[in-house]
C-alpha cells in the first residue's frame, strides 16, 4: 500500500481527452507515495467518457478525488488552476493531465520540498509513435528508459542533480501554496491562449524571493504527444502581451491583480 503524504496536494490541470487522463491516472495508482488529495483542474471539459472514468477513480484511490470544473467558455486554464488551489493542503505539485509519472515522482517532489523554493522536474517529450505505443499498453506496464526517449530525460540517477532555472513549465512543478498565494497565482486574464502563464508566475515568484530549482534524474514524467493548441488572438495582441511579459520581468513585478484571490468569488 502507498504512504500517504498529510498536508501535500495534486493538482491535475485536464480538459477532455479520457485516453490520456486514464494513463495518467494508471501512473498515480503505481505510486510509492499518495498525495493527501488529487484535484483536477477541469477548464469545461464536456467528455462524457471523461465523467465515467473520474467516476471509477474516485473509487479506487484511497485519497479524495476532487474535481474543479467550470464552463468553457475558451482556454482559461490560469483561472481553474486557481480555484483548484483553494481546495489544495500546504504544499503543491503541479501536472498536465497528458503527463505520466515516474513511480516515485510524488514521493520526490515532497522530497525535495523547501520554503521559498519551486521543484522544476524534468519531462520527456513523446513522439507522436510512442505515444500511440504507450496508449495501447494494458494493462499499464511501461518502461521508464526507452532508446527513442532522451535518455537524461528518463534516467532515474543514484543522486539528483540541481541547476538553477529562470523558469518552469507548468507540467511538472511544485511549491508551497504560500508562497503560490503571495504572488496571487496565475493571472486570470490570461486567457485563449497556452504557453506565457507559467512564464509569467515564475518571474513572479522569482522576483518574490522564491528560487526555481531544476532536478534532473528525479521527479520524472513523460509527456503524451498532442498538436500544439491553435492560437485565437492575432499578432498584434500577442506583440502587446510580450510587450506587457518583458515590462513585468524587467520593473520586478511581483502581483497581479487578478489572480488567486480574485479566482475564489468566480467558484
Amino acid at each position: 500500500m502507498s504512504r500517504i503524504l498529510n498536508n501535500t496536494s495534486l493538482v491535475i490541470a485536464i480538459y477532455n481527452k479520457p485516453i490520456y487522463l486514464g494513463k495518467v491516472f494508471d501512473s498515480l495508482a503505481k505510486q510509492i507515495c499518495l498525495p493527501a488529495n488529487v484535484i483536477l483542474a477541469d477548464d469545461g471539459s464536456s467528455d462524457a467518457d471523461l465523467d465515467v472514468l473520474i467516476d471509477q477513480y474516485k473509487k479506487r484511490l484511497p485519497v479524495p478525488l476532487v474535481r474543479i470544473w467550470h464552463e468553457d467558455k475558451g482556454w482559461r486554464k490560469p483561472l481553474c488552476v486557481n480555484k483548484a488551489v483553494h481546495h489544495a493542503s500546504d504544499y503543491i505539485i503541479f501536472i498536465d493531465g497528458d503527463v505520466i509519472m515516474h513511480p516515485r515522482f510524488i514521493e520526490n517532489h515532497w522530497k525535495y520540498k523547501k520554503t521559498n523554493t519551486a521543484i522544476y522536474g524534468t519531462t520527456a517529450m513523446l513522439s507522436p509513435e510512442m505515444t500511440e505505443k504507450l496508449l495501447k499498453i494494458k494493462p499499464f506496464e511501461d518502461a521508464w528508459i526507452d532508446k527513442k526517449y532522451k535518455r537524461r530525460n528518463t534516467l532515474y540517477l543514484p543522486f539528483p542533480v540541481f541547476k538553477v532555472s529562470k523558469e518552469f513549465a507548468g507540467r511538472n512543478f511544485s511549491l508551497y501554496k504560500k508562497d503560490f498565494v503571495a504572488a496571487n497565482g496565475y493571472d486570470n486574464d490570461l486567457i485563449g491562449e497556452v504557453g506565457w502563464e507559467d512564464t509569467d508566475l515564475s518571474y513572479r515568484l522569482t522576483n518574490n524571493g522564491v528560487s526555481i530549482k531544476r532536478v534532473f534524474g528525479r521527479c520524472l514524467g513523460k509527456h503524451l504527444y498532442h498538436k500544439l493548441h491553435s492560437y485565437s488572438y492575432a499578432r498584434q495582441i500577442e506583440n502587446e502581451r510580450d510587450k506587457m511579459l518583458k515590462e513585468r520581468i524587467e520593473t520586478g513585478f511581483v502581483y497581479v491583480k487578478n489572480g488567486y484571490h480574485e479566482a475564489l468569488s468566480q467558484e
